[in-house]
């Protein structure tokens, strides 16, 4: 039987390699998107625990001195957390585009799997079918010698 040779195997290679890279790729902007997030989640709970405090010293004591400074933290917090979000939306959208590109490049390099697959497949049933006629002409050839 005659060897399987894909001829598009070095093209196939290219593709899985560019696939993996895309991958690569999109797994770094999903770290990058979950540690924004993790920093908005962390922003909040600074503004959230500073809201408390200026709660809590409204209660006892409030002084016009302090108003100032806990109003002043509060506005630097809030902004910090804008500008979080601000970049939270921009990594989720250059991740979109980084999970559009691998799942370009996956496609790709499965189209050529498939490929490969179903010329494998046509190539084991044409080898067979030869293997088949070179047994049946060798049947066929010591029938006629033992008939003769």
């Amino acid at each position: 039987m005659k060897a399987f040779n894909y001829r598009l195997q070095s093209l196939l290679e290219i593709r899985d390699k560019s696939r993996e890279k895309a991958l690569e790729e999109y797994g770094l902007y999903v770290k990058k998107r979950v540690k924004i997030e993790e920093n908005c989640q962390q922003i909040e709970k600074q503004l959230e625990l500073a809201r408390k405090q200026l709660a809590k010293e409204r209660e006892v004591n409030f002084s016009a001195v302090n108003q100032n400074y806990y109003f002043s933290s509060l506005q630097n917090v809030s902004k910090e957390l804008e500008q979080e979000k601000e970049l939270l939306e921009e990594a989720v959208l250059e991740e979109d585009i980084k999970k559009k590109n691998f799942l370009k490049a996956k496609s790709e390099a499965d189209i050529l799997e498939k490929l490969k697959i179903k010329k494998k497949q046509q190539h084991l049933y044409t080898e067979n079918l030869k293997e088949e006629k070179a047994i049946d002409d060798i049947i066929n050839s010591r029938l006629i010698n033992n008939s003769q």
